[in-house]
């Protein structure tokens, strides 16, 4: 799983962003490149791990656009709860 501090700042960026493909894709890329220390293929892996419940799955941009904004907060909150 995605360290606390990480999932926090995704959710709070997430929370104010619009919800297409194309706009999550930049979001979460210009996210991890510019925090420092975070690398993208364990950030993506562990991201879709918490969207997915599974490593394996569907891209993972297009799955959060398809399952939707309210669903895909609702998971991260779900895990730093249990964080």
């Amino acid at each position: 799983m995605l360290a606390k501090e990480q999932l926090e700042k995704i959710y709070i960026v997430l929370e104010k962003s619009e919800w297409n493909k194309d706009k999550l894709q930049e979001i979460l890329l210009k996210l991890v490149d510019n925090t420092g220390g975070w690398k993208r293929a364990p950030f993506f892996a562990n991201l879709r791990l918490t969207i997915a419940g599974s490593t394996v799955s569907p891209p993972l941009i297009e799955s959060m656009e398809i399952i939707g904004k309210e669903e895909c907060l609702k998971r991260i909150k779900q895990i730093l709860e249990k964080l």
